[in-house]
């Protein structure tokens, strides 16, 4: 996992850029 914020959301597959 690339830049895991939350370990229930995964921002990688709902887009990591706006996690960001």
């Amino acid at each position: 996992m690339e830049g895991c914020i939350d370990p229930g959301i995964k921002p990688i597959r709902m887009g990591f850029q706006e996690y960001q």
